[in-house]
């Protein structure tokens, strides 16, 4: 090997091995959601061609979310990572008025789940501001994989369960304090999107063996606000 190439070598190896910040990072974090989840405006229900039903008096039960993030730090103030993201509404009961114009005194209930599994693809800004602690502030986009899942109609029926990707993304700010050189507590508020979750077109009545034939029941998410505490371990 010539005198060339190895300097060419010691270029760009040495300053690779002295380096002592870690560069990959692996994260976790709970959360809750807040609002930002409505009932669609198009009508719903039977006949599938004609629907009538109009939705509302949405209720979602006890809203978590649970993150994993693989990343990987290009420098100090600059984060690439993937991470895979559980959002879980709990019960959630709404109505239906097949009058054609929303009534809560004379609407239907109905009951069901909705959760989504997202994979998320982004960047984070950080920058400290004090001994151990940091600012930060990212952005990405991804995947959702949304399921609505079986519901009752009233006493009489069941809406069948759906799963549709949709496209999501997300904003988010934070704080991150270091409690050693490897190991950093983070707080986060996200704003997160979604898409739409929707039923199948099919619901199964006491009154008949085969399935019914419906337009399908549909939920839109807005910007959720999503507050979430959580470790981060660098490597």
């Amino acid at each position: 090997m010539n005198k060339t190439a190895l300097a060419l070598i010691a270029l760009f190896a040495f300053p690779a091995l002295a380096q002592s910040e870690p560069s990959f990072y692996v994260s976790g974090a709970i959360g809750t959601i807040g609002g930002g989840m409505k009932t669609s405006d198009d009508l719903a229900g039977n006949p599938p061609t004609a629907p009538h039903g109009a939705m509302g008096g949405l209720d979602t039960g006890s809203k978590r979310s649970f993150a994993l993030a693989v990343g990987y730090q290009l420098d100090p103030n600059l984060q690439v990572e993937v991470s895979y993201g559980k959002y879980e509404y709990g019960d959630t009961d709404w109505g239906t008025d097949f009058s054609g114009t929303y009534n809560g005194a004379t609407a239907t209930p109905f009951s069901g789940k909705l959760s989504s599994d997202v994979l998320f693809v982004g960047v984070n800004y950080l920058e400290d501001f004090a001994p151990n602690w940091n600012w930060q502030v990212g952005a990405a986009v991804g995947m959702a994989r949304n399921k609505f899942h079986r519901a009752a109609e009233g006493t009489y029926a069941e809406v069948r369960s759906n799963a549709q990707n949709e496209f999501a993304f997300k904003v988010s700010a934070g704080l991150g304090y270091k409690l050693s050189e490897h190991l950093k507590v983070l707080g986060n508020v996200d704003l997160v999107s979604l898409g739409r979750f929707e039923s199948a077109k099919q619901r199964d009545v006491d009154w008949s063996s085969t399935p019914n034939p419906i337009a399908p029941y549909k939920f839109d998410t807005n910007l959720q606000p999503v507050v979430s505490l959580g470790l981060s371990y660098s490597f």
